[in-house]
């Protein structure tokens, strides 16, 4: 055997380290993966709702403003006051000041958001009226002002009263609207900076280093509330984990290092032992053993295998030997016995010739048949023959068992052209009809009758053997699996097939009616 040069112990050590490190340090980084964007999706998702909440929040504000803005459409006496420009006295002014006008300064006064409300009219009679301004009258629109520094939310709807019209203004703070100090306000006509989706996206995300800006447009005034993320303490933690992935990524590859080591040692040391039972049976001694090696792993049941191996082995040698010389031996007594069958067969003609000459022709004839079947039976070199050649046989050896019964049969055959050439194993219908004729039709009430039928169908040899004799007891179609002319078939058809599946061969009975013996070849 080949000395071995490459260190197993080194391909062992590294195989631990790669199949057990490899996959955990992948782990490792998917889970630092999967954590980092779940942490970052948390994130975005919760500042998400809070920018939900908050335009949920504006959309309270700005309905109830247009319900306090209904109200206002209603009052037709308030509305008249307002457009018409006719002389008043001073206690109409007052009254509407004290009445009329204070019922809506309530009604915004109970909106704690609202800072301050104002309607405006070009009826000059209303210029000293708090809360009234003297102004054009046109369309407006709801949309974020700027004061102070401060976002603020400008409603402003026009009330449409025939012929004049009015405008209604009202200022809420955005600030205690929202009430998170992270949600604000991004007004395209007061930021400088350019954002790139503004105006077209309703939601856009922006990133900048560290941190992650989330951007969702308000449906009324067409600007954006955004909040920031700062991940700076969500990388400092991904960091410290890594760090500390990798000191214990260190220390795990030490220890299976030397777990490895150690592995690696004994298995070397169990082999070595089934190496020199190896080479052992290399050099041709299969009557060695190899000692088992301890504890019971799988070089253990190696070794117990390899031992089981080799006495296999060394029995099939010595069946192997024994074949050899019984064929041997076989091979001088199928000698010998070509050499009596050739003295008898030369005899039985010889036999033959005297009867004939003594112008006794039934003797003849049996003789004439006697010889043919025994050429036939002693002919060891032929295992097959034709399906012709073997109902050939079979004419011949029913003859001369219905000369020795004494019975007159009624043998018919009939052999379909397609399977006289077919070659089948020799003598397989001979043990059938001998028993047909023994058991079957023997010592019958009537004429007895056989028939031997062969075809093809379905590309299989069937041959048919049918009788009127006795028949079984009871009503029977089955596999053959009893009776020694039965057995005798099926066991050659084993040996000589490979596969079961390539004959089949069944018998249908009735008593006394008749016996059907069916075979089945795969060609």
């Amino acid at each position: 055997m080949e000395k071995i040069k490459i260190s197993i112990f080194k391909r062992l050590t590294i195989s631990y380290i790669t199949l057990v490190l490899i996959p955990s340090i992948i782990f490792i980084l998917y889970q630092m993966f999967v954590y980092l964007n779940n942490q970052e999706l948390n994130l975005k998702n919760e500042n998400i709702k809070k920018l939900e909440k908050a335009n949920m929040q504006i959309e309270e504000i700005i309905i109830q403003l247009e319900k306090a803005k209904t109200i206002m459409e209603k009052d037709v006496e308030f509305l008249d006051f307002l457009t018409d420009q006719k002389e008043k006295t001073n206690i109409d002014y007052v009254n509407f000041r004290d009445k009329d006008l204070m019922k809506y300064q309530q009604i915004f006064v109970t909106m704690s958001n609202v800072e301050s409300f104002k309607i405006k009219t070009v009826n000059p009679k209303l210029l000293n009226i708090s809360n009234i301004v003297i102004n054009n009258v046109g369309q407006r629109s709801t949309r974020i002002i700027k004061e102070d520094g401060k976002y603020k939310l400008l409603y402003s709807k026009t009330i449409y009263f025939y012929p004049k019209n009015v405008n209604l203004e009202v200022i809420v703070d955005l600030e205690t609207v929202l009430n998170d100090e992270s949600i604000k306000v991004w007004s395209i006509d007061y930021e400088s900076k350019y954002i790139r989706g503004i105006k077209t996206e309703n939601e856009i995300e922006m990133r900048n280093n560290n941190e992650i800006a989330y951007f969702k447009r308000n449906d009324y005034f067409q600007e954006y509330l955004y909040t920031t993320i700062n991940l700076t303490n969500t990388n400092n933690k991904m960091l410290e984990y890594i760090l500390v992935i990798l000191f214990f990524g260190i220390v795990f590859i030490f220890i299976i290092y030397y777990v490895a080591s150690f592995a690696s040692n004994v298995m070397l040391k169990q082999l070595k032992s089934i190496i020199s039972g190896i080479e052992n049976i290399e050099q041709g001694d299969f009557k060695s053993t190899i000692k088992p090696v301890t504890p019971k792993n799988e070089l253990y049941y190696l070794a117990k295998q390899l031992n089981e191996m080799t006495k296999k082995i060394d029995n099939l040698i010595y069946e192997n030997k024994q074949k050899e010389e019984s064929k041997r031996i076989y091979y001088i007594k199928a000698l010998q016995s070509q050499i009596n069958s050739h003295f008898l067969i030369n005899t039985i003609e010889n036999i033959k010739m005297k009867a004939y000459m003594n112008n006794d022709q039934e003797v003849s004839l049996d003789l004439t048949n006697l010889g043919k079947l025994m050429q036939y039976v002693l002919n060891i070199d032929e295992r097959e023959i034709t399906v012709s050649e073997e109902i050939q046989f079979i004419r011949n050896y029913v003859n001369l068992v219905s000369m020795r019964l004494e019975e007159e049969i009624d043998f018919k055959v009939y052999v379909s052209d397609e399977v006289k050439n077919e070659k089948i194993m020799k003598m397989v219908l001979q043990p059938l009809v001998e028993n047909a004729m023994y058991h079957g039709i023997r010592n019958i009430s009537r004429k007895a009758y056989l028939q031997i039928n062969a075809y093809m169908k379905n590309n299989k040899i069937i041959i048919t053997i049918l009788d009127n004799g006795h028949g079984f007891e009871n009503s029977i179609k089955t596999d053959i699996n009893k009776g020694i002319a039965m057995q005798n078939i099926k066991e050659r058809f084993e040996t000589y097939f490979s596969d079961r599946e390539s004959f089949d061969m069944k018998i249908e009975s009735q008593s006394n009616k008749f016996t059907l013996i069916k075979i089945e070849i795969s060609k």
